[in-house]
């Protein structure tokens, strides 16, 4: 009994280890476009005569 709770345990821990790694992935995509958002620069400006 007490090997199957720990077994259950490490499972919902694993699980749980996981859904945080994609959460931060996600949330730090997020903050990266929203806080250090830098605009792509148009192709006529690039050009020098």
């Amino acid at each position: 009994m007490k090997k199957k709770l720990i077994g259950i345990l490490v499972y919902l821990a694993s699980a749980a280890s996981v859904f945080a790694l994609i959460l931060g992935r996600i949330s730090a995509a997020r903050a990266c476009t929203y806080c250090y958002y830098q605009p792509k620069v148009p192709d006529c400006m690039k050009q020098e005569d």
